[in-house]
């Protein structure tokens, strides 16, 4: 990590940058009250060479700046609350602050995360599903014999291979496991699901589509 603002002298930049990294490297754990004063060290470390200057005065300029610090941004509104504490040697209450807004924002992170995965599951709910192209034709057998048996379709499904819906039916399995993978297989449609289906699941599917016609 480097100084932001990089329309600074050469001299300066290096300076604020070797600070900045020997600092990032060196503290592990700036909790509690010595933790917000290693902070505010460095606060004032940075400020004085930006400022090129190293005295007193400097170092209080800094202070009295942090401590009535107000901001609009609401993106700075957690950091300001802090500053103002740190700066005003309320070392612990800072530390405290800061641990504070730090588990507020993970927690917004977690709500718009969820509140977001909501949405698409909702959106994906409402969508209009496409219908199976076997559906259809489910349909239409149905119509013609509304006591049609599942061993029925399945007959009548075969003999509708290379009708422009249906390109292949697995031939039958010579075990049970293998019967249960037979598969359709569809032509592309427009607007339909064509994926390969099981005839295993051609029972269910028929039952579920005769409650509607």
């Amino acid at each position: 990590m480097n100084w932001l603002n990089r329309d600074l002298p050469p001299k300066i930049l290096k300076k604020l940058d070797a600070k900045i990294k020997r600092f990032m490297s060196e503290q592990a754990d700036l909790n509690g009250a010595e933790g917000s004063l290693e902070v505010k060290k460095f606060c004032i470390d940075l400020y004085k060479v930006y400022k090129d200057k190293d005295d007193q005065r400097t170092e209080e300029e800094l202070l009295a700046m942090g401590e009535r610090w107000d901001t609009d941004i609401p993106e700075l509104a957690h950091i300001q609350k802090y500053i103002n504490r740190l700066m005003s040697g309320r070392l612990q209450e800072a530390s405290d602050y800061f641990e504070h807004a730090a588990i507020l924002e993970e927690s917004k992170k977690e709500k718009a995360a969820s509140n977001a995965y909501k949405a698409r599951q909702s959106k994906n709910a409402k969508a209009e599903r496409k219908p199976h192209v076997i559906d259809e034709l489910i349909e239409k057998i149905g119509r013609r014999k509304p006591d049609i048996k599942a061993n029925e379709l399945i007959d009548q499904l075969e003999n509708s291979v290379g009708n422009g819906i249906i390109t292949s039916i697995c031939e039958p399995g010579r075990t049970l496991e293998e019967e249960k993978m037979r598969l359709i297989q569809f032509e592309d449609i427009e607007d339909k699901k064509t994926n390969p289906l099981k005839l295993s699941g051609l029972p269910n599917r028929l039952t579920r589509i005769k409650k509607y016609i």
